[in-house]
């Protein structure tokens, strides 16, 4: 007995002092490591060197099962951050945490592997540490790197430092999954992802893989449906951050050091805050029903029963009545599967989870919920309607109220309705005749309020009725269609006087819409130049908008240049002729037009060609205005032509005018090519036309390049040119690449030296270009050998046999012959970079058979779709007969087709069209726009190829890592990771739409918007009823399909065999009864989309329908009643404020061909008066030949100078109605801007934009003044009249010749930029016109050239002479007639050569310039001037000539005649003595007229 005692005693001391020591085993010998051969049992924890985190294995009470995990080390409630096994738990407390031999870090149980954590690291100094970041990483202690950590690996827990994203270059995919409960840690419903959403970064809940949530598009560092995380009034203030790297984007945050900040993903989808930060900030309620979207609840579409505003409630209670409840114990499904289970039946009045928060109870039927007050009754989930209803007997009541009221209501409305619409349809007739009138442009634009940036209303466009394009058009027929763009269709038009016009309709499918048709509008009535289309006015009619051009018989450049036989017709002088107009276009654009505009879609088939072949760049829908002082921007939104982008604009979004540069490089070499930039087949060559060019340039063979269609008959030397300067504008790098007035220069000066172009962007060799398809993680099977006759077992062998036959044996027996015999001795096969198997003979080096000439299901880039005439090759893809399973050719084919002569891809299902992709337009086909989509992963740039002898489609892949095209089985076209770009539907029915799928001819008993749906669950057996079985291996999905749809009786349809192969067919009457546990196998169920339940469901339809149309009409009455008053205010406001517009009509101002002038504003008199402080003094700014100037301001600020025809002046109406005319057709950054006019009785003005540094002449000849104008500032200013100049003589719509040309009609702008004024002399030629003679002598002495002022003969030539004597002005700082020097010449004309001879011209230079100048370019200024002054016309360059020898220093300069009106001194003396009778030269002054006696 005593020794039992003893025994007990020790025992209990023993087992105090082991639990004891077990207590505080952690704080006296902590764990923080773990290397190979260390265990950690359930009684051990592994501590962080901080102490902050602990990782061990752990219970949860309610299941008994253990887990290892890590968890804060302070946290109260032990929240568990990570978990190693949340799918496969311990039974018991058996587990161990164990680094074994093979560096695989694992949970073991009785000796036997519970999970690996962590693969086979295979290193020998491994060691495992918790980090106090609470990350645990398994790291190389010799060379100091982590090979695992747990942060790679989240369960539902986010810590601060762990990432939410993706890494391309790892594949590493961090995202946080719920546990199934609260008690549960096993995989849940529900993840978080980071994810990129119409082109912004969005955190996204997931359910089963369907979106359920989104935090919104992340904006300075916060999402939209997370702004509680950096709440002021949150405690843990949290910083989140989005961090965008070249390989990977991802999502995390930081909070301050304190307690224990986390973010969950709870198990019903919610993100709570850890630990102590309980706080709810996603999804505040508790489930997203599909209605809701203000809180990030994703919008979906409502299972019939359900309404917005039903909801679940938690309530304590229990069902009553006619309620059944039905229980689904499946140990894999939680609160969040049971909710969308309940919500999705019908029937379903509630549900509720088991005891361990798994598996569904759910309540249906009409029962009702009997709350238990006390709240001791298990909660569930009740189903609340927001609006119920007592009774079926009140509905009935309440429909009978309703018609009973609406009825008479309706028939009233009807009435009032007839009556509107006959007023509105009398407007409308007035409204037309207005138009056809020809009402301007300002007040008609005014209508449509669009509106610039600046806030102005554009008002130099007319505005056409849509009756009038009608007409114009033919009612839009199929006869007219000249075309269609990315823009819509382009039809002829023909005015009632007889003008053809090209009309330009916004398709309703075109991915532009009215910014584009604003964009284009706003700038093409800003920019005027030859070689810019004109458009002459647009129409608005609701959803209708079109744009009216000026008529090009020759369409575009793109139908003579890569047709083989209109090719012909563009010789090589006319391609350069091409070339030059296009660069003297986009140089205006860039540089001279009053605003900077980057045209950003430059490409062949956006250059029209009129009647004379000239170039006329169109389509400004993507075009951007810069400021001239701004020289590039980004946009996230890339607009264009791949092909024809810039890299850097392709890549980044970056653009500028080097971008169109880089555009027009590739347009040089597609003209001098006579091929499209991606059109290149040649295997041994790049892919582009770019990288031809390229390679031909550097191995000396640039000639190669030539269009065959040339001949002989080109200058080789400027061809060569040509070449260079094209592959100088698609260098890689955009400030290497020139801009367009180096282009110019470089192409009319061959001496000039043209720089070694760099390597071209988008560069592509063979090799390069293809992609590489290892690595495919889907191993997707490109091509099959033998689809339709598979080897039985691996016996199979691939030989290229003695005869060279390539086949496959089995067996020691052919099984398909893949190649017929080929019979030569040096046979070799390889499969190429680009996925082609090829056969080749060796000794002759070609290629006898390949793979891309028998394709199978999927296109690769560089495969044909299409046909050779000459060999006979058809190529074409046929389906699978089954996905995945089963490569046997299916019942769909893809090709190429004519149809109504356009080409589109077509779809055939057993040898009938079934799907078109509509016709080939430059911007690929119309029902797969979805290829250049940035949204996909996939990008795919289309070719449509076109030769003499056939015509086949290829694409190049512009994004994407395995890039294909693939015939799946059911005749959808699917990318390279599965996503279907053709028919989102999953059938095509006959009905047509607006996806490509042919209309057909219905089954009688079949209706539009008839489909089948994929349910799961079964059809229920009744009397006439039967299921049809077609055991047939070689039909598939697609074949049932066609069966059921065209057999009346049939219901629904599914495959027979499990390989996806046979049918079966169910027919007759019968209903189906959807299985809502989702277990059932689908079906494909008919759907008729007019289904009706009840009478009571059309009557309440009726009823909402006609109180909406009578809502409807009570607002149009409204609507039209306002907006008739608002009409006649305006009307009466317009005749108030637009009585000069009548003045104007009487003044009958028109031009040659009796068109009335309506692109300007008449301003009223009084606002000018108003403006100008009734013509002050204090607001004079001076006076010429016309008339008095003053400054204006208006009431919105603008400031404008007026300038008033005085009643004294020798000028008149016709020089008023000349400037008005001419100055409104021409838009120049080197003209200046005319405003408007106003005419009030006598009165005459016309409004200009308002030059703060007046006239050159205001410095140039003051004598303090001038030292501002220094030798750069002269030289610019030389410049810009030139270009000025030679935009009237060549590059507007009409030629124009100034005749008036000086210095004070030269205004400067703020910043000192000349600007050609003064219009009212002027005269106007058609372009083909060069000289005139008038009687009627204008201009000013000393600057009119001899034969004008002789003999009235003028030509652009005279203006240049007046260019000449401006120069000397600049240079000289005098007057032409200011001399005074005994012993030299009278006028500055004789002075400059005088000087000039002696080889003095640096003493003309202007004494205010000092010594700051540059004394070659002086001198070679002043020799050009000397050029432009000479006597004869014809020795006199032309002002293009003259910009080039200005711009080009190397260029050599013929020698110099005698100026005209060169006058010696006792010339001059004598000439004065003999004619003292009158002296009529003021050199400030302009001469009206010089007319014989």
């Amino acid at each position: 007995m005593k020794s039992s005692a003893n025994s007990i005693f020790i025992l209990i001391l023993t087992l105090f002092f082991s639990h004891t020591c077990i207590i505080n085993l952690p704080s006296v010998a902590a764990i923080t490591s773990m290397k190979p051969g260390d265990e950690l049992n359930h009684s051990q924890v592994l501590d962080s060197e901080g102490g902050k985190f602990k990782l061990g294995f752990f219970s949860i009470s309610q299941t008994n099962k253990y887990y290892l995990g890590i968890w804060y080390a302070g946290d109260p409630q032990g929240k568990k951050l990570w978990i190693a096994n949340p799918n496969t738990p311990l039974l018991n407390n058996s587990g161990l945490l164990t680094i074994d031999t093979t560096g695989t870090l694992k949970i073991t149980s009785e000796g036997k592997t519970v999970v690996n954590i962590t693969p086979p690291l295979l290193t020998g100094s491994l060691i495992a540490r918790l980090q106090d970041s609470g990350n645990l990483v398994l790291q190389d202690e010799t060379r100091n790197r982590n090979l695992w950590q747990s942060f790679d690996h989240p369960t539902d827990t986010l810590l601060p430092g762990m990432k939410i994203g993706y890494n391309l270059t790892t594949k590493q995919n961090w995202t946080l999954t719920s546990w199934l409960s609260s008690s549960i840690p096993a995989s849940g419903a529900f993840t978080l992802s980071l994810e990129s959403i119409e082109d912004a970064f969005q955190l996204v809940i997931r359910r089963r893989g369907e979106v359920y949530w989104t935090s919104g598009a992340w904006n300075n560092g916060i999402f939209p449906f997370l702004t509680a995380l950096n709440d002021s009034s949150n405690r843990y203030q949290y910083n989140l951050n989005l961090v965008s790297e070249k390989d990977g984007v991802f999502f995390q945050f930081d909070a301050p050091d304190r307690s224990f900040p986390s973010l969950v993903l709870n198990f019903n989808g919610a993100i709570f805050g850890g630990d102590e930060d309980s706080r709810v900030y996603a999804l505040y309620n508790e489930f997203c029903y599909g209605y809701e979207s203000q809180d990030g609840c994703v919008s979906n579409q409502l299972p019939e029963c359900r309404k917005d505003g039903d909801k679940f409630e938690q309530k304590s209670g229990d069902f009553i009545d006619r309620s059944d409840s039905n229980s689904y114990d499946n140990a894999s499904t939680s609160l969040g599967d049971c909710m969308k289970r309940c919500w999705e039946h019908c029937s379903c009045v509630g549900f509720t989870t088991t005891t361990n928060g798994t598996g569904c109870i759910i309540w249906n039927g009409n029962g009702e919920f009997q709350v238990d007050e006390s709240g001791d009754t298990v909660k569930k989930y009740v189903l609340v309607s927001s609006k119920s209803s007592n009774g079926k007997q009140k509905n009935w009541i309440w429909i009978v109220i309703v018609v009973a009221i609406v009825v008479p209501m309706l028939i009233s409305g009807f009435i009032c309705y007839i009556i509107v619409r006959r007023h509105k349809l009398r407007a409308e007739k007035r409204r037309e005749e207005e138009y056809i009138r020809e009402l301007t442009a300002s007040d008609s634009f005014n209508d449509t309020n669009l509106k610039e940036k600046d806030g102005r209303e554009v008002q130099d466009l007319k505005i056409f009725s849509f009756g009038f394009v009608l007409a114009a058009t033919n009612n839009f027929s199929s006869e007219n269609k000249l075309g269609e763009g990315g823009f819509g269709p382009v039809y002829k038009g023909k005015f009632p006087d007889g003008r053809e016009v090209a009309v330009k309709r916004l398709s309703r499918t075109s991915g532009q819409g009215l910014l584009e048709f604003k964009n284009e509008l706003i700038l093409i009535a800003k920019v005027q130049h030859t070689n810019l289309v004109r458009v002459l006015g647009c129409c608005i009619h609701e959803d209708e908008k079109t744009l009216i051009y000026e008529y090009m018989p020759n369409k575009s450049l793109d139908f003579f240049l890569f047709d083989p036989e209109r090719k012909k017709l563009l010789d090589w002088q006319k391609r350069y002729e091409i070339i030059e107009g296009i660069a003297q276009g986009l140089l205006y654009l860039h540089k001279y037009s009053r605003m900077r505009v980057i045209h950003r879609d430059l490409k062949a088939s956006n250059v029209l060609l009129d009647e004379n072949m000239n170039p006329k760049i169109a389509d400004f829908g993507m075009a951007r205005i810069f400021k001239q002082n701004e020289t590039e921007a980004v946009t996230a939104r890339v607009v264009g032509t791949y092909g024809y982008m810039a890299p850097e604009f392709a890549m980044e979004g970056a653009f500028s005018i080097k971008s169109d540069v880089f555009s027009f490089g590739i347009l040089m070499l597609e003209i001098v090519s006579g091929r499209r930039t991606t059109s290149l087949q040649q295997f041994d060559r790049p892919l582009n036309l770019i990288g031809y060019a390229w390679e031909l340039w550097k191995e000396g063979c640039a000639l190669e390049l030539k269009d065959p269609a040339l001949g002989d008959l080109c200058d080789t030397k400027l061809l060569l040119r040509v070449i260079h300067v094209g592959l100088l504008c698609v260098q890689e790098g955009a400030t290497d690449r020139p801009t367009m007035s180096d282009v110019i220069s470089m192409l009319g000066n061959e001496s000039m030296p043209l720089p070694t172009p760099k390597q071209p962007a988008f560069f592509t060799g063979r090799n390069e270009a293809e992609s590489n398809s290892s690595g495919d993680p889907v191993e997707k099977k490109l091509w099959i050998a033998n689809p339709n006759t598979p080897i039985l077992n691996n016996s199979g062998l691939l030989t290229l046999d003695s005869t060279g036959a390539l086949r496959i044996t089995s067996g020691g027996k052919t099984v398909v012959n893949i190649a017929t015999p080929l019979l030569t001795g040096s046979l070799i096969a390889r499969l190429q970079d680009s996925g082609n198997f090829v056969v080749q003979d060796e000794t002759r080096n070609r290629t006898s058979w390949q793979s891309f000439d028998h394709p199978t299901s999927c296109l690769l880039p560089g495969m044909k779709l299409g046909y050779n005439l000459t060999t006979r090759q058809n190529w074409t893809l046929t389906s699978w007969l089954v996905n995945s399973t089963i490569p046997a050719s299916g019942a769909f084919t893809l090709s190429l087709e004519a149809i109504q002569d356009a080409f589109q891809l077509v779809v055939s299902r057993r040898g009938e069209i079934y799907w078109t992709s509509g016709a080939w337009n430059d911007q690929g086909f119309p029902f797969l726009s979805s290829f250049r989509d940035s949204a996909t992963t996939y990008q795919y740039n289309l070719n449509l190829v076109s030769g003499t002898d056939g015509m086949f489609f290829q694409f190049e892949a512009t994004k994407g890592s395995f890039p294909s095209l693939e015939l799946s089985s059911d005749g959808a076209i699917a990318a390279g990771d599965g996503s279907i770009y053709t028919r989102y539907n999953k059938f095509c029915y006959g009905y047509g739409g607006d996806d490509g799928c042919v209309s057909s001819q219905l089954p009688e008993c079949r209706k539009d918007s008839d489909k089948f749906e994929q349910k799961r669950g079964d059809f229920i057996d009744l009397s006439g009823t039967s299921t049809s079985y077609y055991d047939n291996a070689s039909i598939s999905l697609g074949d049932c399909m066609q069966k059921c749809w065209e057999h009346c009786s049939c219901v629904g349809f599914t495959t027979l065999n499990s390989n996806g192969t046979g049918c079966r067919i169910w027919n007759g009457k019968r209903d189906f009864r959807v299985d809502e546990s989702g277990n059932a196998v689908q079906r494909y169920v008919l759907v008729s989309p007019k289904s009706a339940k009840g009478k009571t469901w059309i009557w309440i339809v009726l009823s909402i329908v006609i109180t909406m149309l009578i809502c409807g009409l009570v607002c149009l009455i409204k609507t039209r009643i306002q907006k008739l008053q608002h009409e006649k205010r305006k009307k009466e406001e317009h005749i108030r404020e637009m009585n000069a517009a009548e003045s104007f009509s009487n003044t009958n101002l028109k031009e040659e061909d009796e068109r009335e002038v309506q692109d300007l504003k008449i301003f009223s008199f009084g606002l000018i008066l108003a403006a100008t402080n009734n013509f002050s003094s204090d607001n004079k700014l001076g006076e010429g030949g016309f008339g008095p100037v003053y400054k204006g301001q208006f009431p919105d600020g603008r400031e404008v100078a007026v300038k008033r025809l005085s009643r004294t002046s020798g000028q008149g109406l016709a020089e008023f109605k000349n400037e008005l005319i001419l100055i409104a057709k021409v838009q120049h950054r080197n003209l200046v801007r005319v405003l408007g006019c106003c005419i009030h009785g006598d009165e005459k003005m016309l409004i200009y934009e308002y030059m703060p540094n007046k006239s050159l002449d205001f410095f140039l000849f003051d004598p303090e003044t001038k030292k501002l104008l220094d030798w750069q500032k002269r030289f610019e200013i030389i410049e810009g009249i030139a270009q000025g100049l030679l935009y009237l003589h060549k590059y507007s719509r009409m030629r124009v010749i100034h005749r008036d040309l000086k210095a004070s009609n030269v205004l400067l702008d703020e910043n000192m930029n000349p600007k050609i004024a003064d219009f009212g002399l002027a005269r106007t030629f058609k372009q083909n016109e060069t000289e005139a003679v008038t009687r009627r002598v204008v201009g000013t002495y000393g600057y009119m050239a001899p034969e004008f002022a002789m003999e009235g003969a003028f030509s652009i030539k005279s203006d240049v002479f007046s260019f000449g004597v401006l120069m000397l002005e600049i240079l000289s700082g005098r007057r032409n007639a200011s001399l005074q020097q005994f012993n030299r010449p009278l006028n500055l004309i004789g002075y400059a050569w005088e000087l000039w001879k002696e080889g003095c011209g640096l003493e003309l230079k202007d004494p205010a310039l000092e010594d700051l100048y540059d004394t070659e370019q002086f001198l070679r200024v002043l020799h050009v001037g000397l050029l432009c002054v000479q006597e004869g016309a014809t020795d006199r360059p032309t002002m293009s000539d003259v910009i080039s020898m200005l711009g080009n220093g190397s260029m050599s300069l013929p020698i110099a005649k005698q100026p005209a009106f060169f006058t010696g001194r006792d010339e001059a003396e004598s000439y004065s003595s003999s004619n003292k009778t009158e002296q009529c030269s003021i050199n400030d002054c302009s001469i009206t007229v010089i007319e014989a006696r």
